[in-house]
């Protein structure tokens, strides 16, 4: 299956304007045995064409990576995804990491091969996906990494959610929580005209 997405893209900030045009690809394979999907999406591949002064900058390109499966005689869909994958490097070391050791001696936080790698990773799992009502449970490895506050269980990092489906129209609802002093809801209508 192939897909894409067009957009045209407005910005406003005070006296100053900007516009670009951007394109979404998506690539799934569906391996039917298995129920198994394999993607890979561009993202904002495109361009800005006037920019806010004389400099064009350059849009958010990425590129994903996943895979979802419905498992056999268990009503549990999980999700793989690999996010960012046009740049390796993702992490950060974070300053207010940094280890004092008795003498007055300061380490900065160590980023690895596998920090960097978790970083890339999102796991998800779907009770019941193909009913009239499923629930939805995610994680972002990275948003609860460079997200999380020091010695405080904050759920940084962790999304949830369920749908709803009437006939046609199916109503779903999703919470993330990036932080102590952030999260968000997102409301969703999806109408099947088959």
């Amino acid at each position: 299956h192939v897909g894409g997405n067009l957009k045209i893209i407005s910005s406003n900030l005070e006296s100053y304007s900007s516009y670009g045009v951007a394109l979404d690809i998506g690539l799934m394979y569906v391996y039917e045995d298995w129920d198994l999907h394999i993607t890979a999406v561009g993202r904002n591949i495109g361009t800005q064409i006037k920019p806010y002064d004389t400099q064009l900058e350059k849009l958010p390109f990425e590129i994903i990576f996943g895979m979802s499966q419905t498992l056999q005689n268990i009503p549990i869909r999980w999700h793989f995804t690999m996010e960012n994958m046009q740049r390796w490097n993702v992490a950060f070391e974070n300053p207010n990491r940094a280890a004092t050791d008795l003498e007055g001696n300061s380490t900065g936080e160590k980023i690895t091969f596998i920090d960097n790698a978790f970083r890339h990773m999102i796991l998800g799992i779907e009770i019941f996906p193909e009913s009239g009502f499923n629930l939805r449970l995610g994680y972002n490895l990275r948003r609860a990494e460079e997200l999380r506050i020091v010695e405080k269980r904050a759920f940084a990092g962790l999304s949830a959610g369920f749908s709803i489906r009437f006939n046609y129209l199916r109503l779903s609802y999703s919470y993330s929580k990036f932080s102590t002093a952030a999260s968000s809801s997102y409301f969703g209508i999806n109408i099947n005209f088959q």
